[in-house]
């Protein structure tokens, strides 16, 4: 689902053909520009390599899945750890930039954990976004989070016990749930990957500052083609949080470019900004052509 080629890709394709002959005279890092084929087989050894666990779920929710990825060659050390959205789909567009480079050793190995939303879209909307039907399916779900699965990854699936090794993401309504629960426990995380934000209300700087996530690494991003619904065109939700965490002195990372609200664009532009995010190691070693061209992070 994630390597579907729409149309707005093809068109970005196409533009950075035009310049392949500058991109021939720099090289591209090894790992940095991965093809559909190649997506697809790291993919595949992505389910391989994650473990999916039933877990007592929010509360009057029921069972709730919960997946972990580790790379195979991290043996049994505690990991920095990504708290994604989704499942899966989170661990996709987390994961495949990053796998090939981790199993070199180019870059320090992390964990991903995926948590399953609810299946229907009015629902998974409810416990994302605080604010969407009033806020008890939010604070349900986020009590969850906090209270059972952090501690249950610390104590038993080697996620490292540190909130400087800790760490949250999301794309659309996932990225709204990751900004709120960051900025509300900032003291927990380390870093934040906010992928096109839809419903985030846009915050002072005073807030981000009482509340201590300006301390945190941010990645905001947002397409100026996704247009659909209370996503409002030219990234200007993105850029306005972007602006906003900036301007209260914290570390940001922000990708704007031509891409639509789609699970493709989010992994076309993680590499690079999960690496600067977790400091990995070089980001360069798995920053691509889009994310060259579209993102901008603090010297």
């Amino acid at each position: 689902m994630i390597d579907m080629l729409e149309p707005v890709m093809a068109r970005i394709i196409k533009k950075f053909l035009a310049s392949l002959v500058t991109l021939l005279l720099t090289p591209l890092p090894v790992f940095a520009d991965i093809t559909p084929d190649e997506a697809k087989i790291i993919r595949d050894e992505i389910e391989a390599e994650t473990r999916c666990y039933v877990s007592p779920g929010p509360e009057k929710v029921g069972p709730r899945a919960i997946c972990v990825w580790r790379p195979a060659n991290a043996g049994a050390d505690l990991l920095p750890t990504l708290y994604m959205a989704d499942g899966m789909i989170g661990i996709y567009v987390a994961a495949i930039p990053l796998k090939r480079a981790i199993e070199s050793g180019e870059l320090a190995p992390l964990m991903v954990i995926g948590l399953d939303p609810q299946a229907d879209p009015e629902e998974r909307a409810e416990e994302y976004v605080r604010h969407f039907h009033g806020p008890k399916s939010y604070e349900a779900h986020n009590r969850w989070f906090v209270d059972y699965v952090i501690p249950w990854a610390e104590g038993t699936r080697k996620a490292a016990p540190d909130p400087a090794k800790r760490y949250i993401g999301g794309f659309s309504n996932g990225a709204d749930w990751a900004t709120t629960t960051a900025a509300e426990h900032a003291d927990l995380f380390a870093g934040v990957l906010v992928h096109s934000p839809m419903m985030t209300k846009t915050k002072t700087v005073g807030y981000w500052q009482e509340t201590g996530a300006n301390t945190l690494r941010w990645v905001v991003s947002g397409g100026t083609e996704e247009i659909s619904g209370t996503i409002k065109k030219k990234a200007e939700l993105p850029k306005k949080l972007a602006s906003s965490m900036a301007a209260s002195g914290a570390p940001v990372r922000v990708c704007i470019g031509k891409w639509a609200h789609e699970p493709r664009a989010w992994r076309l532009i993680s590499g690079g900004s999960i690496t600067w995010m977790m400091q990995l190691g070089d980001p360069a070693v798995v920053t691509n052509s889009i994310e060259a061209k579209s993102c901008a992070s603090p010297s």
